[in-house]
């Protein structure tokens, strides 16, 4: 009689491990909603219902009539579909899935490429979940999960492309651009990864040729003529994001990111060194650098077991550059590093596999196997349980709701309903919240906003939008940018809550609240000018209006 193979307990670790990856992304997820969520959702919306991509802004009165590019329209388009025929919990199952199957890839890529037989599985589940208490802030319901899960396709077509050197496989790059174009703006990552792969190849072809230095790794070394099929190939994937439904227009738009404002007032955008810190991605870097210090060393004492591989090292190098600039980019650091530091980690402290046979005695052996079966059933299991689960996420975010999470994930729906029904509010030209321009394009579509975050780097009289927003909140400024732009209606973040620095900060990194905690210089002017008042106020919004 046929017999099914038995399961081994590593895989059983495993898939319950990748259960609990799941639980805790989907309580992340429905944890808050994403500032712009709203204009994903509108904007879908107007691509189903038109057929085409949207081209004119009719959204923001400072940019009316301009024209703009949806770098995310396929994704856009895609989550509207599902968020009306299958709810809010679809959206959040998908995009717990991505960053999910993104890791169970990465983990049977370093297994099956790097670790082999040396895997240890409690060492990867420690480098997994550092990882995803670093990069979890900037996952959700966030687009930006589609460049997640591509870099890693893509780092798998150049690691088998300089392995195998079949450049049949480079063809993949055709439809994971075109896709990728389409998804998500974040596809121009993988152009730079693109030219770091031929930078790198091109030195060691070079170097092979003149000076064939010993402590350096030449041993997947292309060929001119598969570094000359690389680029062709290359290119015609370059070819396939001009074949978009926007062409050459999405490279022009762009071209408006040249404006790095945004970097030091957006927080997501913010560099590792800009308050509030993530310490979780601070110590992966730190780590990363000194393994990188430690491999580069042991190089250049000429030990033989180390040798310099330029493409590895680089784009290593090069994205914790990246990571440290800018947040943003600190999860495709992990998905660029994980296998190789996982790889060095192994073998320079000699981490051997994992038996799961601590003692002679076997009964001991099983009692601890059903304590780990225990842990990892019922810890996934309490966090499913303790999530809230909501089917309307523009209802259950609202200053009466959840008061136990941070106000500032939190929207104005009881000041937005009174503006929006009162005759007399609702045609006022309205100056809002830069965070609630999202949530204001879904629940209240017909009105012109001052900016919303699809396009706070859009060209404004010379600079970005964003900086002439910023300018309302400058001393001795408000009244003139109030008057400029014949505001009669603001609509703000009523901050009552001071920052708190830890005594960690406080202590060790000699910062001051006092530094963070200045005033709102026009909620300021708006309460004491005689020109204007306070019509409504709660715990969240105040709104003034033009007397």
């Amino acid at each position: 009689m046929f017999q099914s193979p038995k399961l081994k307990f590593n895989t059983i670790i495993w898939v319950l491990f990748y259960i609990l990856i799941f639980a805790l992304l989907l309580k992340h997820s429905y944890s808050y909603l994403d500032p712009d969520f709203g204009w994903h959702l509108k904007t879908g919306e107007e691509i189903i219902n038109t057929g085409q991509v949207p081209h004119i802004n009719q959204t923001d009165y400072t940019l009316a009539g301009q024209t703009w590019v949806d770098h995310e329209w396929l994704t856009n388009a895609t989550i509207y579909w599902v968020f009306i025929n299958w709810g809010y919990l679809a959206i959040n199952i998908i995009f717990a899935l991505i960053p999910l199957l993104t890791l169970i890839l990465l983990n049977q890529f370093t297994i099956k490429e790097y670790t082999k037989e040396k895997t240890n599985i409690w060492l990867f589940i420690l480098i997994d979940l550092m990882g995803l208490m670093a990069f979890i802030p900037h996952f959700g319901v966030r687009m930006q999960e589609i460049t997640f899960f591509c870099t890693l396709l893509l780092s798998l077509i150049l690691y088998y492309y300089n392995k195998n050197k079949n450049w049949k496989v480079l063809l993949w790059l055709l439809p994971l651009f075109y896709f990728w174009a389409n998804a998500h703006g974040g596809f121009l990552i993988g152009w730079i990864i693109l030219l770091l792969f031929w930078l790198a190849k091109v030195t060691e072809y070079l170097l092979h040729r003149f000076l064939p230095w010993k402590f350096i790794d030449f041993k997947n070394l292309l060929t001119r003529a598969q570094i000359r099929n690389y680029i062709l190939v290359s290119l015609a994937g370059l070819t396939t994001t001009f074949l978009i439904p926007y062409g050459l227009k999405l490279y022009k738009f762009f071209g408006t990111y040249t404006n790095t404002f945004y970097f030091n007032h957006i927080l997501e955008w913010f560099p590792q060194w800009n308050y509030p810190y993530v310490y979780w991605q601070c110590l992966y870097i730190c780590l990363i650098i000194s393994i990188l210090l430690i491999d580069w060393y042991y190089i250049f004492k000429k030990d033989p077991e180390h040798k310099l591989n330029i493409w590895q090292s680089g784009i290593v190098l090069g994205f914790v550059i990246l990571a440290t600039k800018s947040r943003r980019h600190f999860p495709l650091l992990f998905i660029i590093s994980a296998p190789w530091f996982l790889a060095f980690i192994t073998n320079f402290l000699e981490i051997k596999p994992v038996s799961f046979k601590y003692f002679r005695q076997q009964s001991i052996n099983i009692i601890i196997k059903i304590f780990l079966l225990l842990c990892l059933t019922v810890v996934p299991l309490n966090i499913l349980l303790t999530t809230n689960f909501v089917n309307d996420p523009f209802k259950s975010f609202c200053e009466n709701s959840y008061l136990s999470r941070k106000k500032s994930l939190l929207f104005p729906c009881q000041a937005i309903n009174i503006i929006k029904t009162n005759p007399q509010y609702n045609q006022l030209k309205l100056f809002n919240n830069f965070s609630w321009g999202g949530f204001l394009i879904w629940i209240w579509p017909e009105k012109q906003l001052f900016i919303d975050g699809r396009l706070p780097q859009a060209n404004y009289e010379g600079r970005s939008l964003l900086e002439e927003y910023w300018d309302f909140f400058k001393t001795n400024q408000s009244e003139s940018l109030l008057e400029k732009h014949q505001i009669k209606m603001v609509l703000l973040y009523e901050d009552t809550n001071l920052t708190k620095l830890s005594w960690w900060e406080k202590n060790f990194l000699f910062m001051n609240e006092a530094e963070f905690n200045q005033k709102n210089t026009l909620k300021e002017y708006l309460t004491n000018s005689p020109k204007w008042k306070l019509i409504y106020a709660d715990n969240i919004a105040a709104v003034y209006i033009k007397k």
